[in-house]
């Protein structure tokens, strides 16, 4: 016999049905090793012909089956305009919805002054599925056993198994580069059309969700660079604040090919909520490689019953180098 659903499994499921929920997008520690997801103007911010990208996420191990994210990237570059696609999976545990969504990614870069200004665009599809037919409801509360009973109707005849619709991001991006600092201020807008995503065959708008964030790259030596950041969110009545800062330490030439080790750390606040985690990251450039680790430890009332244990993420970045050599001329005197 099926177990009952969690208290934490019914207000999702609810929140996942009926009412849109920030935290059904997907969501990483380590935004800066998913940039397509942070921002689609961040397409073609890297020194390269290409990137590919990949992040897996998994956090409430401690409570529930664990909910489970992964992105994946891939752009290339073509002189000011940089194109690619983005596909994204997320799967959150004894509920059993699983999202999937697609997106073609551009962006236009332009110099404004001593500025470069980035332009970017999603447009894709997403598909949701529910296994309705695997979770306990109340109708199923068998009295006279104190249990519940899966062959008992569950009363939600009205509800659909996937849904699928299509959906529009846009992003800006502002850098500047110096010798010393570089600051840059990211703007992004999800879900820009509204699009419908009931389960019961009415309607029921999924607002957008909007991302800022901005930093800077403080070149402190040659040795050493700091970069603190901050990144919030806000999407129908929720928020979300992270600040934190990476320090990268450069290697001299040696046998592993490793470039530099970084290691930072970040502070997830609900801005008028319970401060959520507390997370660590370390990770390491080997030759075109970005390899990070990151782990979220819980710090709010949840703590209690996860022993402080969130999620931990893995990401990779391969970035590739064209071979076709650059055009350059040699002055020539002649005689």
């Amino acid at each position: 016999m099926r177990k009952p659903l969690s208290r934490l499994g019914i207000l999702l499921l609810l929140s996942f049905l009926f009412h849109p929920l920030a935290a059904q997008d997907v969501h990483f520690s380590q935004y800066v090793a998913s940039p397509l997801t942070l921002n689609p103007a961040n397409s073609g911010d890297y020194e390269g012909a290409w990137r590919a990208m990949a992040i897996y996420r998994s956090q409430w191990a401690a409570i529930s089956t664990p909910y489970e994210s992964v992105a994946l990237g891939y752009e290339k570059k073509f002189e000011r305009f940089s194109g690619g696609l983005v596909f994204i999976n997320d799967r959150t545990g004894d509920v059993r919805l699983n999202s999937n969504k697609l997106y073609a990614n551009a962006a236009f870069v332009k110099p404004l002054g001593g500025l470069q200004m980035r332009l970017g665009a999603q447009l894709g599809i997403a598909h949701k599925y529910v296994d309705v037919n695997s979770l306990s409801y109340p109708n199923q509360f068998n009295n006279g056993t104190g249990e519940f009973d899966p062959d008992l109707p569950n009363g939600e005849n009205n509800l659909e198994n996937s849904i699928l619709y299509p959906d529009l991001n846009l992003g800006l991006m502002l850098k500047r580069s110096g010798q010393t600092f570089s600051p840059f201020l990211g703007l992004s807008v999800f879900h820009v059309t509204h699009p419908n995503e009931s389960f019961s065959g009415g309607t029921s708008r999924l607002p957008m969700r909007t991302n800022v964030n901005a930093g800077l790259r403080w070149k402190m030596s040659e040795q050493l660079a700091v970069v603190p950041e901050i990144l919030y969110s806000h999407h129908a009545k929720a928020h979300e604040l992270l600040v934190g800062s990476y320090a990268y330490y450069y290697l001299a030439p040696n046998a592993f090919k490793a470039r530099s080790l970084f290691a930072g750390g970040e502070l997830r606040t609900g801005l008028g909520r319970n401060t959520d985690a507390a997370i660590f990251i370390v990770g390491v450039e080997v030759q075109k490689i970005r390899l990070g680790f990151s782990y979220d430890s819980n710090v709010s009332q949840l703590s209690e019953a996860t022993n402080q244990q969130g999620g931990f993420e893995v990401s990779l970045i391969y970035t590739g180098f064209t071979s076709v050599p650059e055009q350059f001329q040699i002055p020539c005197d002649r005689y």
